[in-house]
């Protein structure tokens, strides 16, 4: 193991330890490891960083991972005075899920109920949550689902003087 020293672009390194090569000397042993000199070390550094660089020449800009495509359903409705209305969607990947309520009213500053669950029968459980939310342009986060089939609905929450006309928009994978 010791004396077993493979060297890869000014860096030498057996299986247990880091060892710079010196431009004026031989291999540093590790005993001599605490004396090498900071010339020494930007020489190996310097060494490494020239060679890492030199192995790409045909290389573009790395980019991070674009995010799966993205599907958009829109649904509208009207939900009763004390009623509710869902409709059901299907996540074919796992990934970010957003919802965004775009229209709701009369009137149009009104709030209403806004859930996510799994359906099951003819009823949506909201198994993943709900909020009191107006119509926005601003996209809310449900989270990160699994694939399956999920549901989204609009409820009133007791602020209701007639029906209301909504519409949502889901953005899933």
């Amino acid at each position: 193991m010791a004396g077993t020293v493979f060297s890869h672009f000014g860096v030498a390194f057996d299986r247990l330890h880091l060892i710079f090569i010196n431009t004026d000397a031989a291999v540093l042993s590790e005993s001599s490891l605490e004396g090498v000199s900071m010339k020494a070390t930007r020489v190996g550094v310097l060494a490494f960083a020239l060679a890492a660089a030199a192995c790409n020449n045909n290389s573009t800009s790395l980019t991070a991972p674009t995010n799966p495509p993205t599907s958009s359903v829109t649904f509208t409705g009207t939900v009763q005075v004390g009623g509710v209305d869902f409709n059901s969607f299907v996540v074919s990947q796992a990934g970010d899920v957003q919802v965004t309520l775009t229209q709701a009213g009369p009137p149009s500053t009104i709030t209403v109920g806004l859930g996510f669950g799994t359906p099951s029968a003819a009823a949506c459980p909201l198994t993943i949550g709900s909020t009191r939310v107006g119509a926005s342009t601003t996209p809310l986060d449900v989270g990160t689902l699994s694939p399956g089939t999920y549901c989204v609905q609009i409820f009133d929450v007791g602020n209701q003087a007639g029906p209301i006309t909504y519409s949502v928009t889901v953005t899933h994978p």
